[in-house]
C-alpha cells in the first residue's frame, strides 16, 4: 500500500508550491495592471511632446529664414556697395591710364624728334657760335674802350673850346 502520509506531504508541498506560484501570478497580474494604467497616459504625452517638437521646428525654421534673409540682404548691400566703388575706381584707373598713354605718346614723339637731330652738327654750330660770341665780346670791349677814349677826347675838346 502506498504511504499516505508521504503522498499527503507531497500534496501539501505541491499545494504550497502552487499557492506560491499563484501569488507570483497575482503579483505579475497586478504589475501588468499597474503598467497598463500608467501606459494609458503615454500616447497623450507622446502627442503633446510631438506637437512641441513640431512647434519648435517651425519656430526654428522661421527664425532661420529671417536670419538668412537678413544675412543675404546685408551681403547683397555690401556687395552692391563694393561693386559700385570698384566701378568708380575702375573708371578713374581707365582715365589715368589714358592720360598716361597720351603722355607716353608725347614722350615718344619728343624722343623721335631728338633722334632726328644731328648732334654733331648741333655741337659744331654751338662751337661756332661760342667762337662768334667770344669775338663779339672782344669787339664790345674794344668798342667800350673806343667809346671811353672818344668821350674822353670829346670832353677834352669841349674843355679846350670852353677855355679858349
Amino acid at each position: 500500500m502506498p504511504d499516505y502520509e508521504e503522498i499527503i506531504k507531497q500534496s501539501q508541498d505541491n499545494v504550497n508550491s502552487l499557492s506560491e506560484k499563484l501569488r507570483d501570478f497575482e503579483n505579475l497580474h497586478q504589475d501588468i495592471k499597474t503598467l497598463k494604467e500608467s501606459a494609458v497616459g503615454i500616447p497623450d504625452i507622446f502627442n503633446k511632446k510631438f506637437e512641441e517638437i513640431v512647434k519648435l521646428s517651425e519656430d526654428y525654421t522661421n527664425i532661420l529664414g529671417v536670419a538668412t534673409k537678413n544675412y543675404l540682404e546685408g551681403n547683397n548691400t555690401l556687395f552692391t556697395t563694393k561693386l559700385s566703388e570698384l566701378s568708380t575706381k575702375l573708371k578713374r584707373f581707365e582715365k589715368k591710364s589714358k592720360d598716361l598713354q597720351i603722355k607716353i605718346d608725347e614722350m615718344k614723339e619728343g624722343i623721335e624728334r631728338l633722334n632726328k637731330i644731328d648732334l654733331e652738327l648741333l655741337v659744331s654750330k654751338m662751337e661756332s657760335m661760342s667762337e662768334q660770341n667770344k669775338l663779339l665780346k672782344k669787339e664790345v670791349k674794344t668798342n667800350r674802350i673806343i667809346q671811353i677814349v672818344g668821350f674822353t677826347l670829346l670832353i677834352i675838346i669841349l674843355i679846350y673850346i670852353i677855355v679858349k
